[in-house]
């Protein structure tokens, strides 16, 4: 028989306690549920976000101060400080023109609101440091289920504005919605149809 010297031979490892073996698994189980959970809300989110509703921005983020209290005063003489509508609750959505750019305007705020609806004027912008051109003034309802926007561009036709499409709620449930077209005709944008859709039918 021949001497073992160190090194020879390594005594195993005892196997770790029971506990351990058990938050590991756990370990494991909640790291995998996590990715799946990440990988999901990922997808989800960007759904979300291209059925987003109309995007408002500040309206001074688009105009000079001075250009949107303009824009007030036109709309209303009995505003006593216009100033302050810019500077509180004044929003607006665009899209993008052959030259420039269709702003619809929201003045955010209940003085421009009533049974009719909210008022919304449109103009378009063609220099930034005017006063931009009225293309209409029309009360819509706001109100509408969470993935259709009130306002969205429409079809170019032609023209130098594409087509304007407003979203309106049919019923109080909010189960048919009607697709309005405004199109500008050369002066001003006009109502050249609209089209009843029901929630459980594509709309597009």
């Amino acid at each position: 028989m021949t001497k073992e010297t160190a090194g020879d031979s390594v005594a195993p490892l005892p196997p770790p306690p029971r506990w351990l073996s058990q938050s590991a698994n756990w370990f494991r189980i909640g790291l995998s549920l996590f990715l799946i959970l990440s990988v999901l809300l990922g997808t989800f989110g960007c759904v979300s976000q291209a059925a987003s509703p109309t995007e408002w921005r500040s309206a001074t983020d688009v105009l000079p101060k001075e250009v949107l209290i303009e824009i007030v005063k036109q709309q209303s003489t009995n505003v006593p400080d216009p100033a302050a509508i810019v500077d509180k609750s004044m929003r607006v959505w665009t899209m993008d023109a052959k030259q420039g750019e269709v702003a619809v305007f929201d003045f955010n705020h209940s003085g421009w609101c009533g049974v009719g609806g909210c008022y919304y004027p449109v103009y378009w912008i063609k220099d930034k440091m005017v006063v931009p051109q009225p293309l209409m003034a029309e009360l819509f309802y706001p109100r509408l289920p969470p993935n259709k926007p009130l306002f969205e561009r429409g079809e170019d036709n032609g023209q130098p504005l594409p087509c304007l499409n407003v979203w309106q709620a049919e019923n109080e449930s909010m189960t048919r919605l009607r697709q309005s077209r405004f199109c500008y005709n050369g002066q001003q944008y006009q109502r050249a149809g609209s089209q009843v859709f029901e929630m459980n039918q594509r709309s597009k």
